[in-house]
């Protein structure tokens, strides 16, 4: 009689979690590629109370990040070059690399300009209002740098807290734009007041959120939705890109396809453009005077902003708004 070798525990058991694994690997919202993360958190300012929890949410979104695949680029306590710097690098490679998911994470004050939102590095000390277009990153420019492809999916989250003495609460709806959005999720929280003890709540939930086997935006849109209730001292707002794909799909406009503007513009005239469009915070591609996808896009975020139809070319008079809002 053949006797059978019984197989050993562990092999089984490798043998079992190759299986699940693989299984995982294959799931919808579980894309292959590179998996990309830029978290920035500032904790300590010039001249307002220290955002401790903003380091402690650093670390505990850095971690989650990497536990979930995720290669992370972190900054903390940036000056404004070095958090520009950040999210222009992380823009590139966003662009450049196969990325299946890139997602972006910001802590610390926040301050609004003629219903923009700019976020301020550590290096911030605001004597006047306009000091935040020197000092201030434009909020736009994270979603920008997710959406330099437009096809990918990705998560842009932002831990916001108020001016000490402030007494409005920021525009928050000016941050979604979901003809741009796309794929892309949004979810920001702006607190009124101290941060909780600890890490913040946006931090806690969305580092519980990431993990291998649960990485469809849908899911981790709903779950922070309903783990972030607003208050008087919180304001929330989330951005489900399902619902915004599927709105889309039936009938909204696609990006208009580059050709040449109606407004005669030559190759000069587009370059000023696009250096417009980049002081603006509305482009941050080359300045190459080449009418491209990244152009067009930029130019219907512009056309968004003044309630224009989005064609993504400008006519006459829009080119001389851009031009003299830049100045």
């Amino acid at each position: 009689m053949k006797m059978r070798l019984a197989r050993p525990k562990g092999l089984r058991a490798l043998a079992l979690t190759v299986c699940l694994l693989a299984g995982l690997w294959h799931t919808p919202g579980f894309a292959q590629g590179k998996r990309l993360a830029l978290v920035i958190g500032s904790s300590t300012y010039p001249a307002w109370p220290a955002l401790d929890a903003c380091r402690t949410a650093v670390n505990g979104m850095s971690a989650a990040l990497r536990r979930a695949g995720f290669e992370v680029t972190e900054r903390v306590n940036p000056s404004n070059g070095q958090m520009g710097s950040a999210i222009s690098d992380f823009a590139d490679a966003v662009a450049r690399s196969d990325a299946a998911v890139a997602v972006a994470y910001v802590c610390g004050y926040a301050t609004a300009l003629d219903k923009r939102i700019f976020l301020l590095p550590a290096s911030a000390n605001l004597v006047n209002e306009t000091d935040a277009l020197s000092q201030g990153i434009l909020s736009r420019q994270l979603t920008n740098a997710l959406t330099r492809s437009s096809t990918r999916p990705g998560l842009i989250l932002l831990d916001m807290v108020a001016l000490p003495g402030s007494t409005s609460n920021l525009p928050l709806p000016a941050l979604i734009d979901p003809a741009t959005l796309g794929s892309k999720g949004f979810v920001a929280v702006q607190t009124v007041g101290a941060l909780p003890a600890g890490t913040t709540d946006l931090a806690a939930s969305a580092s519980a959120a990431f993990t291998p086997s649960a990485m469809d935006w849908k899911v981790v849109t709903q779950e922070l939705r309903s783990k972030l209730p607003s208050s008087a001292r919180r304001a929330v707002l989330v951005h489900d890109p399902v619902a915004t794909a599927a709105s889309m799909q039936r009938g909204a406009p696609a990006a208009a396809a580059a050709t040449a503007d109606p407004a005669g513009l030559g190759s000069a005239d587009m370059r000023r453009i696009q250096l417009a469009l980049q002081r603006l915070g509305y482009y941050s591609g080359k300045v190459d005077g080449v009418v491209g996808p990244d152009t067009v896009a930029a130019v219907r975020r512009f056309q968004h902003e003044l309630r224009a139809e989005m064609t993504g070319q400008l006519n006459t008079e829009q080119a001389a708004r851009l031009l003299k809002d830049s100045q």
